[in-house]
């Protein structure tokens, strides 16, 4: 089944008849009828009658069926020949761990806009396990990561490392400075921020002990460490947040867990372009946030 035949058979609907489509698509009387019967033998059926005198045309059961058929598979035809005129740059593909992607990364997407306004981004939430098969694969351009693996074929690049803080409820009553033997983990609301986050949350409550809450999704704090004598461990980039619009205590640890750092991922099919403005726009509002500091080293002009 060819753009041709398609083409013949909608055209002869269209016109009625299968002359008048055959002078309207500049061919001859016969080379249209053949095309109509390679569809219809391709097809395993009848399209239209043919009559002897008849000059107009007249669809069996199966042709008025094909119809809608065939439009979509024209539009789908049209639709494909635009691709071959889309800019590669115009479209960026970002993926990123919802806590990024919530906290940090929608100024610099504001930014990176701004910049380019004929650029277009798509943005996909994604774990971090989930962000490598997608960056080798070339369905996303760029990711940013919290759980580091090897994985051929993508380059896994250190972007920014941020303090770790413990957060409550304004009406808590915790001090300045919090250790981890003095904390009730059965009031934590915990999320897995990265395999040494876990090894020293083990480490300090074991891994028997059940938190109030577990998350699996960022925003999703804020509905919880409201609760009184709950309390979590953030990044800054949370904390201040959190701090300035729900006005949650934040604590500075004794033997708390090591920063957190955040990577971006590259394949080997890279878009240089939007992909090094993007980065750019992220380093200058890394170096905005309290206690996070840019790891990003950006070439020249970038």
């Amino acid at each position: 089944m060819t753009h041709l035949e398609i083409k013949a058979f909608l055209n002869i609907i269209q016109y009625g008849s299968i002359t008048k489509a055959a002078e309207k698509l500049y061919i001859s009387q016969p080379a249209l009828s053949r095309r109509i019967q390679t569809l219809e033998s391709e097809l395993g059926y009848r399209l239209i009658l043919r009559q002897k005198g008849v000059r107009s045309v007249e669809l069996t059961d199966a042709g008025r069926a094909f119809i809608p058929i065939a439009e979509r598979w024209r539009t789908l035809w049209q639709e494909s020949q635009k691709i071959r005129h889309l800019d590669r740059n115009s479209i960026l593909n970002v993926a990123s761990v919802d806590s990024v992607s919530t906290y940090i990364l929608p100024p610099v997407f504001h930014l990176f806009l701004q910049s380019a306004p004929k650029t277009n981004l798509t943005i996909r939430t994604l774990h971090s396990f989930d962000a490598y098969p997608s960056v080798e694969n070339g369905s996303t351009d760029i990711a940013f990561i919290s759980d580091d693996r090897y994985y051929k074929n993508v380059e896994t690049i250190p972007a920014f490392r941020e303090t770790m803080y413990f957060v409550c409820a304004r009406e808590s009553d915790y001090p300045p400075q919090v250790h981890p033997s003095a904390l009730d983990a059965k009031k934590q609301i915990k999320l897995p921020w990265n395999p040494e986050y876990n090894q020293w949350h083990e480490y300090w409550f074991g891994s028997t002990t059940h938190p109030l809450v577990f998350l699996d999704k960022m925003s999703l704090m804020e509905q919880f460490i409201c609760l009184k004598d709950s309390w979590a461990i953030l990044p800054a980039s949370i904390a201040n947040q959190l701090e300035r619009k729900i006005g949650i205590q934040v604590h500075e640890m004794q033997d708390g867990p090591s920063d957190r750092i955040t990577y971006y991922l590259l394949g080997a099919d890279r878009k240089p372009e939007p992909t090094n403005r993007l980065l750019h726009f992220l380093k200058e509002h890394l170096e905005k946030i309290e206690g996070i500091s840019s790891l990003l080293v950006l070439n020249e002009g970038s």
